[in-house]
């Protein structure tokens, strides 16, 4: 069962039953690119799309150093604090047109390699196939007497890690912008996988292997003839983006961004404990899930006042409920896991800051959020064994947790080698799951773990039957003199 809330599924935790093998690969890529009346000042900058590893900037070092951006004594480039060397700023080059002016820029070449291509990291965010590579390719047109401006762009076309996006409207009054990018993360090119099924809701076992029924000897001679397996996830993400402003110092701003992921991660199972040789299969767990994320917000910004209202929501929908698996050693036949449920949380922030007298400044935030998930519920086990818990007390989850945030802080300065600061802050949790393990049929309390084990016994008065629900208040003050 599960009646916990998260957000979506996370990464690969522990691989499946498999052997990988290391490659070693040498990729060589020419690139050709080609300005039309004048390069941009900053490609990286005009997309805020999630890109691929190929989509760097190369043509960088075909403009000129901007003096201006380095100082006097030092005409080299600096160092973080960390020690990593900051980019050279590069000269903006300049629009071609009088009233109507556009700029545009196409960066291409050709992928070859030699060598082993199927090490896992050599294909990480970024697809590296023989071929054409359309890197990168941006257009942007504006006109000077209204204002009104557009931008098209994208790089990887035609690839797995193909990304666009779009952008019109006026300068200081609305913009519409659209973008999608889709990236594919490869965990392994060369995996041997026991199980048949993989990529769905259950995992069999190929024959002779009977489930529950298998020595060590078996399991690796159903190995040594299995074949290679590529396990990846595809996550592709498409967002809008309405701005306007409704007054020179408000704002109105909307967005909505949908998150589609698909593929196989590897994944983990435990059949009984204590966890000893044969109690733990290592499996792969379908994901093929959609995220929608809303959002509305207003702001406001005058000389002595800003303001930020702002709702957020995420709706996180799962095709996947659970991970059935035959067990390939000795034990129980078959175990379950329940995946991350459907749930959805709702947001609403509100910033503040406010000049005062005496050079004093005064900012709040405020933050409300509720986090809900209702999915039904799975039995603890399906081992037939345990025929005291295959009834739940009730069957949906029905998992609700609400947070409030309230932060204020006000600075004076009375002086101007004094300064005082005041900050309090509170935080509030209330977790409402109230869940308690129990058959209400023949009143027997407690769950089974990892389909092998009874985990509540009255003298065991430290083990769980319910959710624990870590409901608190907080109370901060804190102030210092400068």
């Amino acid at each position: 069962m599960n009646a916990s809330l998260h957000d979506e599924p996370r990464t690969a935790t522990t691989p499946g039953p498999m052997r990988v093998n290391s490659a070693i690969s040498r990729c060589l890529m020419a690139f050709l690119s080609i300005g039309f009346l004048g390069l941009l000042p900053s490609i990286a900058a005009a997309t805020s799309t999630a890109e691929s590893d190929l989509s760097g900037s190369a043509i960088e070092s075909t403009r000129d150093v901007d003096p201006r951006g380095l100082t006097t004594w030092r005409t080299t480039r600096h160092r973080s604090p960390s020690g990593i060397l900051y980019p050279y700023p590069r000269k903006p080059l300049p629009w071609s047109g009088n009233e109507v002016q556009i700029r545009a820029l196409v960066d291409f070449g050709y992928v070859d390699h030699r060598g082993e291509a199927d090490e896992a990291s050599f294909r990480k965010y970024a697809d590296r196939s023989d071929g054409l590579l359309v890197r990168r390719f941006l257009l942007e047109g504006q006109k000077r007497d209204s204002a009104n401006y557009f931008e098209i762009g994208g790089g990887s076309v035609g690839r797995s890690d193909q990304f666009f996006h779009g952008e019109l409207g006026r300068y200081g009054l609305f913009s519409i912008r659209g973008s999608f990018d889709s990236l594919e993360h490869v965990s392994m090119d060369d995996a041997r996988v026991l199980f048949a099924g993989v990529g769905s809701e259950l995992l069999t076992l190929p024959a002779p292997l009977v489930p529950g029924l298998n020595s060590a000897i078996d399991v690796n001679a159903a190995l040594d003839t299995t074949g290679q397996t590529r396990l990846s996830q595809k996550r592709k993400q498409t967002e809008f983006e309405l701005r306007l402003g409704i007054h020179p110092r408000l704002t109105f701003i909307a967005d909505y961004r949908l998150r589609k992921r698909s593929g196989e991660r590897p994944f983990g199972g435990t059949l009984g404990v204590p966890f000893s040789s044969g109690s733990v299969a290592e499996t792969i767990a379908p994901e093929e899930s959609d995220t929608h994320e809303f959002s509305a917000a207003l702001q406001y910004a005058a000389k002595d006042l800003q303001a930020n209202l702002r709702y957020h929501a995420s709706i996180y929908d799962n095709q996947n409920t659970s991970l059935t698996w035959e067990n390939p050693f000795s034990g129980v036949p078959r175990g379950r896991a329940a995946l991350a449920p459907d749930n959805q949380l709702h947001q609403i922030t509100m910033d503040l800051g406010l000049e005062l007298p005496l050079r004093s400044r005064f900012t709040t935030h405020v933050a409300w959020t509720r986090m809900r998930q209702n999915q039904r519920l799975l039995p603890a086990t399906i081992n037939s064994a345990f025929t005291d818990f295959d009834v739940l007390s009730r069957n949906k989850g029905d998992a609700q947790v609400d947070q409030l945030l309230v932060q204020s802080k006000i600075r004076l300065r009375p002086l101007s080698a004094v300064s005082l600061q005041f900050g309090f802050r509170y935080s509030m949790r209330d977790n409402d799951t109230n869940y308690r393990s129990v058959n209400p049929t023949s009143g027997q309390f407690g769950y089974v773990t990892v389909d092998g084990y009874v985990n509540y016994s009255p003298q065991a008065l430290t083990n769980r039957r319910g959710a624990v629900p870590f409901s608190m208040h907080r109370y901060r003050l804190n102030g210092s003199i400068d």
